[in-house]
């Protein structure tokens, strides 16, 4: 709470701040808020449903969660856009296993900050918006945004054919178990959110403002908000998953898959708000 604090942004992910927030605003307010700052709903399909449900009972080995795997996945009649969930589960899952059952994977060695992010984060989102690369764009690896100065980013995910529009910024706080520094994480927070603050107040009125970003931090990702009510920023981390390295942090990580759709969700309707 205290990296954002201090850019006047209130940080929703502490429940100690939800109660001083019921406890500030009227109820009207209030429920106004946690409105905004709640993911829309989705639909889970029932192929990734059956996936979900077969990892979840699987014993913790990573045979026993492959063979549950492609026991309910990979099916013949698989569609990317029909079944983008169950296509997500099925990459990320598939990916995070044989990087377990590899004879050195890197997530349990020193790795830089890049060749980290190629195996965890990127992977991850490049995953979750493949169905939607009609609509936006990632943009890896040290790049500038018109509307941030002279920034540079890990990734900026744009609005396909408008460069000007950027509804997520990406950064990378170190790599695995080098360089993660508590600094490291408190600069980048800093310098997401400070930049979010600006963009968001360059938005139109009839745009919602909202802006999203993605962090990778000590072998972790989290998928934040921040979006503006009256005169106030609030910041909510929707979801956040430790890298898996074992089957146990693997399962955990299949259970936040839900959410991680969700928050994808939000951002593509954001995207679809701006007009061609």
């Amino acid at each position: 709470m205290q990296r954002v604090g201090c850019l006047g942004i209130v940080d929703l992910s502490s429940p100690a701040v939800l109660t001083m927030i019921e406890e500030h605003f009227d109820q009207e307010k209030y429920n106004e808020i946690v409105r905004r700052s709640a993911l829309p709903t989705i639909e889970i399909t029932q192929y990734a449903q059956e996936l979900l449900d077969a990892i979840s009972v699987s014993k913790l080995a990573t045979i026993c969660i492959r063979v549950a795997l492609y026991q309910a996945g990979f099916k013949l009649s698989f569609n990317l856009i029909l079944n983008h969930d169950a296509g997500f589960i099925e990459t990320t899952v598939r990916h995070f296993l044989d990087l377990i059952d590899s004879p050195n994977n890197p997530l349990k060695q020193v790795t830089g900050e890049r060749t980290a992010g190629i195996y965890t984060i990127i992977y991850v989102i490049n995953q979750l918006f493949i169905s939607n690369n009609d609509l936006v764009a990632l943009d890896w690896i040290e790049n500038e945004y018109c509307k941030t100065g002279r920034s540079k980013w890990d990734s900026i995910i744009l609005k396909v054919n408008d460069k000007k529009i950027a509804p997520v910024l990406v950064e990378f706080s170190g790599g695995s178990k080098v360089n993660a520094t508590m600094n490291k994480e408190a600069y980048d927070i800093s310098k997401l959110y400070s930049n979010m603050i600006s963009i968001i107040a360059d938005l139109l009125d009839n745009i919602s403002k909202t802006m999203f970003c993605a962090r990778f931090y000590d072998d972790n990702v989290y998928f934040e908000e921040l979006f503006a009510f009256e005169e106030n920023y609030f910041r909510k981390i929707h979801v956040s998953f430790r890298c898996p390295t074992t089957p146990r942090l693997l399962t955990n990580f299949t259970s936040q898959i839900p959410q991680i759709l969700r928050w994808k969700e939000a951002v593509i309707n954001q995207t679809l708000q701006f007009q061609d």
